[in-house]
């Protein structure tokens, strides 16, 4: 049938699918639809222009009346619609990456920097850092704050790619063109330090890691973050022969880990 002969309430049902893509999650359907809205989502069915398949999956049956639906649509109907699908509670249970794109298409480009942050941890959980680092090429190309810097750096080093996961310390610690301020290696989240430390220990450059974590300890309070950064100077310290300052360090280490209650970390560090 032609778009325009269906009828006006369950094309706007339709039009309401197309901006979910060819198919998607029942359960997602079932949350997006307004009780005035169901008897039209069952004709539609009826009619054959969608269909579920099996209990959990709701579709298109022609994937090209989906791609007219969305393509016919003005981009404020699109964004309205992409919102409703956004703001929906059941969005939180999908993929990461799919929610970014609803946000995306929504105009909220803060959430869907948050989605795609997401999308890119759970890649690296998963032990895919070249989908992470594409996620990253792709989406967060010129992103450069702590946490995404971070991402990459992680993924780089999974992928073995070091000499680019320095040169992404450097934009981070020596600032990028000017477009970028530098920032001190006391300002850097631990999380973030660890990761720079271990770059600097798979190049070999263990006394500029050294130096950096030691800046980086300069004034910081005591917790189990600066245990961490202790443990990881130990191990740089030792890579350096520099015994008695490692043993020194490691010490230090300990005690933080075993006050926090942190006794596997302690367990490690009693090991160096």
């Amino acid at each position: 049938a032609r778009i325009d002969e269906i009828p006006e309430g369950p094309r706007g049902v339709l039009m309401l699918a197309s901006v979910l893509g060819p198919r998607w999650p029942a359960r997602l359907w079932h949350a997006l639809l307004r009780p005035e809205e169901r008897d039209d989502a069952a004709s539609l069915v009826a009619a054959g222009h969608l269909e579920a398949r099996g209990s959990d999956v709701v579709g298109f049956r022609n994937a090209v009346l989906q791609e007219a639906l969305y393509a016919q649509m003005l981009q404020p109907q699109r964004r309205r619609l992409h919102a409703r699908v956004a703001a929906n509670p059941e969005v939180a249970s999908l993929p990461p990456a799919w929610q970014a794109r609803q946000f995306e298409a929504s105009g909220a480009r803060d959430e869907a920097r948050g989605a795609w942050i997401r999308a890119v941890r759970e890649a690296l959980r998963e032990g895919a850092a070249e989908e992470a680092l594409g996620l990253l090429d792709r989406q967060l190309p010129t992103a450069d704050q702590a946490d995404v810097l971070e991402l990459r750096i992680r993924a780089l080093l999974d992928l073995g790619r070091i000499r680019e996961a320095l040169d992404v310390v450097s934009r981070i610690l020596d600032g990028d063109q000017g477009s970028r301020p530098s920032q001190p290696a006391r300002d850097l989240p631990v999380s973030l330090l660890v990761l720079v430390s271990r770059a600097y220990d798979k190049a070999g450059l263990w006394a500029e890691g050294r130096a950096l974590l030691a800046d980086a300890l300069e004034g910081r309070e005591e917790g189990p973050g600066t245990a961490r950064l202790r443990a990881e100077l130990a191990w740089l310290c030792m890579r350096l022969s520099c015994l008695r300052e490692a043993r020194r360090v490691a010490e230090r280490a300990l005690r933080g880990f075993l006050e926090a209650g942190l006794r596997e970390d302690a367990i490690v560090v009693a090991r160096l």
